[in-house]
């Protein structure tokens, strides 16, 4: 499914999926998430990390209340730029008072400087165009000693660079499939993590720990 006019630029839809499906891939790795949710949170807890939390490319927002939880944040916010995974992670998150959902460019954020104590992005950079500008969002809004944990396609690792030679050829005789060509987008618009460490430490992150997991890659990183 091509992009629509209510699906800007970095929606799920540059995926080649429907909005549909992904909410109903996202229901189905609930339990996958709520893991996934208190080991990074176990993770930045040992960093330090403390509320407010903001999820950045907060999706469905399935995951948002089991990380809210973990972290023990008090306070969140999540924050989307398609409006329809805003709708959904609103509906998701109805009768949480402290987590709230809005939709918003990762490039532009609008908040405080400092306003947030830790930053979860998952999935999110290699649907941005102009990674460098959300960077020095998330270190803006960082206060110092806040937690950022990144997670993201990593286009280096062999896996994905195996999928991105033989998928064309699959394609080109016809075994392409939906998802398939969801992955091979994604990855080719994943920016190299080589360049994403450089962004990060000329911002003035400092990186505390790291995880590579089948295709992609964990960061976690400290504002001093």
């Amino acid at each position: 499914m091509q992009r629509t006019a209510d699906a800007p630029p970095g929606s799920i839809l540059d995926d080649k999926i429907t909005h549909d499906e992904y909410l109903n891939h996202q229901r189905a790795r609930r339990r996958a998430l709520a893991r996934q949710a208190r080991r990074v949170a176990e993770a930045m807890r040992r960093h330090g990390a403390t509320g407010p939390l903001l999820d950045l490319g907060v999706g469905t927002g399935i995951g948002m209340p089991y990380l809210c939880d973990a972290l023990d944040a008090g306070d969140a916010v999540g924050v989307d730029i398609d409006p329809t995974m805003v709708r959904f992670a609103e509906a998701e998150t109805a009768g949480r008072p402290d987590i709230r959902v809005e939709q918003a460019d990762a490039r532009a954020l609008p908040f405080d400087d400092g306003r947030f104590g830790a930053v979860y992005c998952e999935y999110v950079f290699h649907h941005v165009e102009g990674v460098d500008a959300a960077i020095a969002e998330i270190h803006r809004v960082l206060r110092p000693g806040g937690v950022f944990f990144l997670i993201d396609i990593d286009p280096a690792n062999g896996i994905s660079r195996l999928f991105k030679r033989v998928y064309p050829y699959l394609r080109a005789i016809g075994l392409g499939w939906h998802g398939g060509e969801g992955a091979y987008q994604s990855i080719l618009r994943a920016p190299h993590f080589d360049a994403l460490h450089r962004m990060l430490d000329e911002i003035g992150f400092v990186e505390r720990e790291r995880r590579r997991s089948k295709i992609r890659r964990e960061l976690l990183l400290v504002k001093p």
